[in-house]
């Protein structure tokens, strides 16, 4: 039977419940893995998970829920989590660096590594860097969790394609744990998140006080999104945005919507991470679950030098 995702038909809600089961199975074994003891024999060898899914932060989500079903902190200094923009930044880094080997060593050191919207690593020269990237996660025992919107059966013609299918695809469209209750809108801390994360930012300086324009942007499009997003006060929002006035929220929302209204890339990337936002509420439980920060480029770059010299286990 050909597969739904590949077929262009949205999966139905039985095929959703397998496809789920499957991708929760693949999970713990990654997580049982990820606290194997320091100092015995590994014998694990799999490939990528592949979690065919729209939203933005499938691979994220879907391992912090695993981890926190089971009560596993994630260490950051066995897991790494990115964005594929911001990997495709470290590897453009690498290379103008001449460094490639480097990030090869740093990233197969880890255990697991996450990365939502792999497809954004999307010039030829840096997918050839991702493929070798891949290929040493494979040769050393470490596992790749990744999210893409498209099946890469689908033949989009990008080299990790075949690396890609060599794992486990899971095909999932919006997967079960990210769905919210009815009306639960998202709280203000994930939505923070979500924005400080498209503008490659930290959280604390969206709700700090830098004035820097890529941060201040952040903030803006956090506070457009909590306001259409949720029932807050603009007081309630800019006490949740830093303890900010109600002034200074409205004027970001109207300077976000002006953006919007004459970007029309930015107005989509805005409207998928609505739907994001909207449809999942798991972002909510990464602080139980000890879940490490979806980190930017630079985050990136200084968290995989600090750790290059061996790996660290989970206790």
């Amino acid at each position: 039977m050909a597969d739904p995702e590949v077929a262009g038909i949205m999966p139905t809600a039985s095929t959703v419940t397998a496809t789920s089961g499957l991708l929760d199975h693949a999970l713990k074994l990654a997580l049982d893995h990820l606290a194997w003891p320091s100092g015995t024999a590994d014998p694990w060898r799999f490939g990528p998970i592949v979690i065919v899914s729209p939203l933005e932060d499938a691979a994220s989500a879907a391992v912090v829920a695993a981890a926190g079903a089971r009560g596993l902190p994630l260490d950051t200094g066995a897991v790494v989590m990115c964005s594929g923009r911001s990997l495709d930044r470290e590897i453009a880094t690498a290379l103008a660096t001449d460094r490639s080997d480097r990030l090869a060593a740093e990233l197969s050191a880890r255990r697991l590594v996450v990365v939502d919207r792999i497809d954004r690593v999307a010039d030829e020269e840096r997918q050839r860097v991702l493929v070798h990237l891949l290929d040493g996660a494979a040769g050393g025992g470490g596992t790749w969790v990744v999210s893409t919107p498209a099946h890469p059966a689908t033949g989009s013609g990008s080299q990790w394609d075949s690396r890609l299918c060599a794992g486990l695809v899971v095909p999932l469209g919006v997967h079960p744990v990210q769905r919210a209750a009815p009306g639960s809108p998202p709280s203000l801390a994930r939505i923070v998140r979500a924005a400080a994360r498209l503008h490659d930012v930290e959280p604390a300086a969206v709700v700090g006080p830098s004035r820097s324009r890529t941060v201040a942007a952040a903030r803006s499009l956090a506070m457009y999104l909590a306001r259409r997003l949720t029932g807050h006060s603009l007081q309630a929002i800019g006490a949740g945005c830093g303890g900010r006035d109600h002034s200074t929220v409205l004027h970001a929302v109207r300077t976000c919507a002006a953006r919007i209204a004459r970007e029309p890339a930015f107005s989509t990337e805005v409207d998928e991470l609505a739907a994001t936002l909207g449809g999942a509420s798991s972002g909510d439980a990464s602080s139980a679950a000890g879940r490490p920060p979806h980190v930017g480029s630079a985050a990136l770059t200084r968290r995989l030098r600090g750790r290059r010299h061996g790996r660290r286990r989970l206790a």
